[in-house]
């Protein structure tokens, strides 16, 4: 089974650091292939000074794709455009901004699995630190 994790950013690397993070920390099943995707939607691809940080401290594979038309729809929809290379069984799209709870995607698998459903939503925890676009 694969998911896909949409992360779409706009120079809010520090917040993005800590999304990436908190999805590494979360307690994954390991007959699921987890592949993040992040999107940023800079013009001058701004997580391109993060890069090698954030994939020290990812534990899943990273995709980076770049978006220069702003706004979260061109954002999503350019991840959208790329999915089917990756063939995933389903995919999540989380705010730059957000970080998951170690037994979300085990929730997740759940209720899809409980309730039978293709779409699931939730609450969404901030990470609160001051941003810096280090």
């Amino acid at each position: 089974m694969k998911l896909l994790i949409c992360i779409c950013t706009y120079n809010r690397n520090n917040y993005l650091v800590e999304c990436v993070r908190s999805i590494s920390k979360m307690i994954g099943n390991k007959a699921i292939n987890i592949n993040i995707v992040i999107v940023d939607n800079s013009k001058n691809f701004i997580v391109n000074k993060i890069k090698k940080k954030l994939i020290k401290i990812s534990k899943y594979k990273l995709i980076f794709i770049h978006e220069k038309k702003r706004g979260i729809v061109n954002a999503r929809n350019k991840f959208l455009k790329n999915t089917k290379k990756f063939q995933p069984n389903f995919i999540s799209f989380l705010d730059d901004d957000c970080v998951v709870d170690k037994y979300w995607l085990t929730n997740i698998l759940k209720i899809k699995k409980n309730y039978k459903v293709e779409i699931i939503t939730g609450p969404q925890l901030y990470y609160k630190k001051k941003q810096s676009n280090n």
